[in-house]
């Protein structure tokens, strides 16, 4: 109930069903105009106003993450108050209401009789009179709407219940809206990042890829600077960034405390806001760094750790929200998958690129005996070093052509090995078939 002086009867009039009936048609007429989440706040505060009726009304929600009442929508304030009062809202404890609005009762303060804290704050508003009526989410969250008149005379008795009465209507409107439009921004988020993935994973190499990594990781989650630091011997190694970089390279033995090396050594991301409030402000890195807020996610597989991406914000010390984690989790599954696939095509090719080492290498040395045994042969069948019988000259042109079969054979294989280098060039030429003839016949004989 709120804290009110009775009316001029003596008691306040309850207000009727039709009244609150009246206010919530207004209330859904005025939000099914609009689907935009900060449009449809809005107008709840512009049909209040018109309804209740009141010069202001304004909508102070409850942000976990600078735990504070901030505004969320306003009508009837005055462009200079909105700037210097109303757009600060009020950190916990610094209202002087706040205790009764905790307990769910509504607040009223009129000019002259009330508190010398809320004369200050009337004062600072430019009001005569101020109601604040707290408002409660499924789940917890919290906020409040205040409604104000600029001059005599105050909200009276009936007008304040009639807002305690319809503002759980209120609130569902407000929780149906912010649900709608965190659907919304999930989806769309959801659908930037396959287009991502897409994107990534055709990186035609590993510089490309690192660089579309990092271009990702900020047009995802909107910071000003985004890294990638890959594990080099035993050290996170700073290997690309977007945005600007700090001085200098980075590299971070892993075991120094860090925000990478931690989200490493933990396997989670780690969201950081107000960083400069974190134990890691004070570390080499932060002081190096010294962002706002960070994101940090690690890179690991089943193989085991690949690195880290980052994304930072230099200004905004609230800039990552409840979503952001397990979107950036997804960001740093693809990741990883694109950075292993890219270690092993290069394995590969370092694999591809030693076995044409090695047949050119064997080839050579095989040859090279070869030549010498076609050399003697040949000598001695031209009896060089004296007379040879027909069954000795038979033999002889067995071993001269056995040896030339290795030698085509070794030619074979240093041709495969150019065609794996693309060096391999070919000449048209016409071939005796009956050439071929006696070497197969004696191929396919048997042997004495």
């Amino acid at each position: 109930m709120a804290v009110c002086p009775e009316n001029s009867s003596g008691a306040p009039r309850t207000p009727s069903g039709s009244d609150i009936l009246h206010v919530v048609r207004a209330l859904v007429a005025a939000v099914s105009e609009s689907s935009a989440y900060p449009d449809v706040l809005f107008r709840i505060c512009e049909a209040l106003t018109r309804t209740v009726p009141c010069d202001r009304a304004t909508i102070y929600l409850a942000s976990s993450r600078r735990r504070a009442f901030l505004p969320a929508a306003d009508h009837g304030t005055p462009a200079e108050v909105v700037q210097s009062f109303i757009r600060r809202g009020y950190s916990r404890g610094a209202f002087p209401g706040e205790e009764q609005l905790r307990a769910g009762r509504s607040v009223l303060a009129v000019q002259g009789e009330t508190s010398p804290a809320f004369e200050e704050v009337l004062t600072l508003a430019r009001l005569h009179a101020l109601v604040v009526v707290p408002l409660t989410f499924q789940g917890g969250a919290g906020g409040s709407l205040a409604c104000g008149m600029h001059q005599p005379p105050a909200l009276r008795s009936e007008q304040v219940m009639l807002l305690e009465a319809v503002a759980p209507h209120i609130a569902v409107l407000i929780q149906n809206a912010r649900l709608e439009a965190q659907a919304s921004r999930l989806a769309a988020r959801r659908g930037k990042l396959a287009a991502w993935a897409a994107e990534i994973l055709e990186a035609a190499d590993f510089e490309e890829l690192m660089a579309r990594l990092c271009t990702a990781s900020r047009s995802l989650f909107g910071g000003t600077r985004a890294g990638l630091l890959l594990l080099e011997n035993g050290e996170l190694v700073g290997r690309h960034a977007e945005g600007p970089r700090p001085p200098g390279p980075v590299r971070i033995p892993l075991d120094v405390s860090s925000p990478p090396t931690d989200a490493l050594r933990t396997n989670r991301v780690l969201v950081l806001n107000q960083f400069r409030r974190t134990e890691y402000a004070a570390t080499p890195l932060g002081r190096f760094t010294y962002p706002a807020a960070a994101l940090v996610a690690p890179l690991i597989d089943a193989a085991g750790p690949l690195g880290v991406l980052t994304v930072a914000d230099a200004d905004d010390a609230y800039r990552f929200g409840p979503t952001d984690e397990e979107d950036m989790r997804l960001l740093a599954a693809i990741a990883t998958v694109a950075l292993r696939k890219d270690r092993l095509v290069e394995e590969l090719r370092r694999a591809s690129a030693a076995k044409s080492e090695f047949l050119a290498n064997v080839s050579h040395d095989l040859r090279t005996p070869l030549n010498v045994i076609v050399g003697y042969t040949q000598l001695i069948a031209e009896e060089n070093f004296g007379p040879v019988t027909p069954e000795q000259a038979d033999t002889l042109g067995r071993v001269l052509r056995t040896s030339e079969d290795q030698l085509h054979l070794i030619d074979d294989l240093l041709d495969l090995a150019r065609i794996e280098q693309g060096k391999l060039s070919c000449t048209l030429a016409p071939v005796r078939v009956a050439a071929l003839v006696p070497s197969l016949r004696e191929s396919r004989s048997p042997k004495p």
